[in-house]
């Protein structure tokens, strides 16, 4: 059940009086700071208290007035009054009117940590005035902090009593209160008490101020919990040999997003059909790998085309490539060098990413790739001999050159892709 909390000003009026007083004509006077007042010849002290608490919102002050006086020679016919101010005051002040909370944490504050008071003299000659300073941290961000004060009229006395006044000894956090008064927000008042002690009277007085300031819990909004179904299918194209993607999401509200991607291209490899060679040996073999962009344009200008970034509505595509030089030769008749396979292969992937521009969710599948050599060999296909230049030239053999593409992707795909070089050669110089 919640606490209910009337958040009124009470006024509370104490009378304190120290010693008796004789009949007789008294002389009122107002103390001044600084002074000493002869009390020599009997006196006697009394202190009227009233109290008063605000509470406004994140602020709540409570005060507590000290009407203070002396009466001296009081065994003569014409005591003499002193008037002394006295007061204190307590102040707690919360730093946050509106504090977000999660909806599981609605409603609870717990204290986390208080500090210790700190001390502030700011006395002068007319004023004897103490202030201290307390900070309270809470659960749920929110945080206060407790300022209280006492001061009095600064005088001394030739008697060993203190000059009558009050002071608030402690501020101090108690419990709270919480009421939803909306579906996400929470009304929480928290108590705080101030202690205050009277001195310099015969017959202490001690009490409590009840401080009630409040603020609101706002339970931040939850987003609606999105769930998508996807579905993946690979598409091999023939006749320029490419993997497409295609790749379609459907969000749990039925939201549909989709798209045809190229994910990787391969390329088909050739030979000479006709290469006049003096035997089938090769003389010359050489391999380039290039890693990167800068090679790879380099070596092959046509290859920028394989390193872009586009946007497809939701989808960003980021294609890259990488690849491969290969050189074999054999000797002509010339007694020269020449090359009967010359190869630049390009093995271009991409990677894919989804994100969806109303919920944020984004994901992503990526490509990679492999290229080796996975055969190269002398083969007899048993063809004819031709006529160069008007002498007959036999053949030799036919040189095969086999590379492995290997397209890798998400969720364990893999996609082999064979392409073969022929080179047939024939046998000049007879």
């Amino acid at each position: 059940m919640m606490k209910k909390v009337a958040f009124v000003a009470a006024i509370v009026s104490v009378s304190v009086v120290f010693a008796s007083c004789q009949s007789g004509e008294t002389i009122d006077v107002k103390s001044r700071g600084g002074q000493t007042i002869n009390t020599q010849n009997g006196y006697q002290t009394s202190l009227v208290l009233s109290q008063n608490v605000v509470n406004n919102g994140t602020e709540s002050v409570g005060t507590v007035i000290g009407n203070g006086s002396i009466t001296t020679d009081i065994e003569s016919e014409n005591p003499v009054n002193y008037n002394l101010n006295a007061n204190a005051e307590a102040k707690v002040t919360l730093k946050q009117n509106i504090v977000t909370v999660s909806a599981e944490n609605a409603g609870i504050v717990n204290l986390s940590e208080k500090s210790q008071a700190t001390e502030n003299d700011m006395s002068s000659t007319e004023e004897k005035k103490m202030s201290y300073t307390k900070t309270f941290t809470f659960s749920d961000g929110q945080s206060a902090d407790a300022v209280y004060a006492y001061a009095y009229t600064n005088v001394s006395l030739t008697s060993p009593v203190p000059v009558p006044h009050v002071q608030i000894t402690n501020v101090d956090y108690i419990d709270y209160t919480a009421t939803q008064i909306a579906d996400n927000q929470y009304k929480v008042v928290m108590h705080f008490v101030a202690n205050y002690k009277t001195f310099g009277v015969e017959n202490t007085t001690e009490g409590t101020l009840d401080l009630y300031p409040e603020y609101i819990q706002q339970v931040e909004a939850t987003a609606p919990a999105y769930t998508y179904e996807e579905v993946v299918k690979y598409h091999f194209v023939e006749q320029d040999p490419s993997i497409l993607m295609e790749w379609r999401l459907t969000r749990n509200d039925g939201k549909k997003f989709s798209v045809w991607a190229t994910v990787g291209k391969f390329a088909r490899i050739s030979g000479h059909n006709e290469l006049h060679v003096t035997s089938g040996n090769i003389v010359s073999s050489t391999q380039k790998d290039l890693n990167t962009k800068e090679e790879c344009i380099s070596t092959f200008s046509p290859s920028a085309d394989c390193f872009f970034e586009k946007d497809e509505k939701e989808f960003h595509i980021t294609s890259t490539a990488f690849g491969k030089e290969y050189c074999r030769m054999w000797m002509a008749e010339s007694g020269k060098p020449i090359e009967g396979l010359g190869l630049i292969v390009m093995f271009q992937t991409a990677d894919v990413t989804f994100t969806d521009p109303e919920t944020g969710f984004t994901s992503t599948k990526s490509f990679s790739g492999e290229l080796k050599i996975k055969e190269e060999k002398a083969v007899d296909l048993h063809k004819n001999g031709i006529e160069v230049q008007g002498k007959h030239a036999p053949y030799i053999n036919s040189y095969q050159f086999t590379l492995e593409f290997k397209l890798m992707g998400p969720e364990g795909y893999t996609f082999p892709f064979e392409t073969t070089a022929t080179t047939n050669l024939y046998k000049v110089g007879m």
